[in-house]
């Protein structure tokens, strides 16, 4: 692989940071004269080169190494979102489960839990708010990444 520029490395780390090719290169090279179409057309251009490629590549392999990421757990994940069913954070009284009591396949469809507690008079009053992953948002990146 050809050595990059330093320009080239730069606009390399931030496509990966920010996953936008010309928020890329503006960031990397010196933009302030040109037009968003020639930015466009100069990071079409840049991101095509093989050497840039195979940097991105790289790059994205070890992110993923380092975090242990496969291809397979990030499917897996993205199926508990999808297979997730509400009832599953009920008890049989009808009750809400503690959130350290559902098994991991219920709590990773969850985005945010906020529980709010309230004195009204001499009485305790417990407010839940549970905000789950989007379904269909987790349909669509399974989808377009199997290739559907």
């Amino acid at each position: 692989m050809l050595k990059l520029t330093p320009k080239q490395e730069k606009a390399c780390h931030k496509y990966i940071e920010l996953g936008d090719k010309s928020a890329a290169y503006r960031s990397a090279y010196n933009c302030m004269s040109m037009k968003p179409e020639s930015i466009n057309r100069k990071a079409h251009e840049l991101f095509e080169k093989v050497n840039i490629r195979s940097r991105v590549e790289e790059l994205q392999k070890e992110i993923a190494w380092r975090n242990e990421l496969t291809i397979d757990s990030i499917i897996q994940e993205l199926k508990r979102i999808i297979l997730f069913n509400p009832k599953d954070l009920f008890n049989e009284e009808g009750n809400l489960k503690k959130i350290s009591d559902l098994p991991y396949e219920v709590s990773a469809a969850i985005s945010s839990a906020d529980v709010s507690e309230v004195y009204q008079g001499s009485t305790l009053k417990r407010s839940n708010k549970i905000k789950f992953y989007n379904k269909l948002d987790a349909l669509e990146k399974l989808a377009k990444h199997l290739g559907f």
